[in-house]
Order: structure tokens, then sequence, then C-alpha cells
């Protein structure tokens, strides 16, 4: 399950793309019986988009050194700054949309130290119905992985709701700007 995942955060859950990384996976491993996570980043290796989540997941985490070093290494890569500041955007909207969730009380068997497979089954379900029809806000949640999901939940819990808004707000400044 954990290779599984693996391989969903460096394809972007792009069926196709897990596809063939799965095909690399299977000749490479041979006869073994189980692929790891380390055999997914032997052969999936790093894309512009696992960068990107690495940045992501610095500025979430609050390690600023370790944002600034991927930051550099997006932009050697010849990421466009735009695309850097939409990925951007999007994670702390997604962290907002989680904690407007969480604060509406529609999940109250959520925990933040719920493992994923708990929240799979008993969590998601209730998100899936709530709002799969929604193309902005909270609803908007059942449109990404399960996976995705979760952290964003457990994610949305580290930051005050004021803080993401006028995250949010410094983003689109900046976008302007930078247009």
């Amino acid at each position: 399950p954990a290779a599984w995942e693996a391989i969903g955060a460096k394809t972007g859950f792009a069926f196709r793309d897990s596809m063939l990384s799965l095909e690399k996976l299977a000749v490479y491993t041979g006869a073994a019986a189980t692929i790891d996570v380390a055999d997914v980043d032997a052969v999936v290796g790093k894309t512009k988009e696992d960068t990107v989540f690495e940045l992501t997941a610095a500025l979430v985490e609050k390690r600023l050194p370790q944002a600034l070093l991927v930051l550099k290494d997006l932009l050697t890569q010849g990421l466009h700054h735009l695309v850097i500041m939409k990925m951007l955007t999007r994670e702390i909207r997604l962290l907002l949309y989680a904690k407007l969730l969480l604060r509406s009380g529609k999940l109250k068997s959520y925990s933040t130290n719920m493992d994923y497979n708990r929240f799979q089954a008993s969590i998601y379900p209730a998100i899936k119905a709530w709002g799969g029809k929604e193309k902005e806000g909270p609803g908007s949640l059942a449109g990404p992985h399960p996976f995705v999901i979760y952290r964003m939940l457990k994610t949305a819990g580290l930051f005050p709701y004021e803080d993401l808004v006028n995250h949010l707000e410094n983003l689109a400044a900046m976008d302007l700007a930078l247009r």
C-alpha cells in the first residue's frame, strides 16, 4: 500500500502514468513478491510535480530553508514561476476548504490522529456524498484523491483560519503583480 501511494504521489494519481510506472516496476523487481517504496523511488524518479509537492510540503511544515532549496530546484528545471504560484495557491485553497469543512461540524467522527485506512472507510464516503458536485468551496474536496483530502484535513488543523485567508490573499496579490 505504501508503494502504491508513492506511485500516486509521483504521478499525480493519473491512471495512465501510474500504470506505466507500475509496468516499469514489474520489470525492475522481476520475481520479487512485493514492490516497496524504495523500488518506486529507484524506478519512477523525481518529476517536476514531485518537486512541487516537496515545495508545498516544506511550506506547510514551515521548513523555510528546505522550501527555498526546492524552489531553486524548480526554477532551475525551467518550471515557470506562474505554475509554481498556481500550485501554491491550490494548496492554500485546499487547506482553507479543509479548515472550513472541519469547522462546519459535518465530520463529527473525524480525528487528526486517525489513520488513512480508517479515514477512507468512515470519513471519505461522507465527504464524497456531501460535496461531490461543487467546483469551489469545501464540497470540492470530494474531487481529489482520498489521500490528498486526508492530508489536507490533517494539515489544516495546524493553521488558524485567519492565517489561511491571509496567505490566500497574499498569493492573489503576488499573482497579480507577477502578471
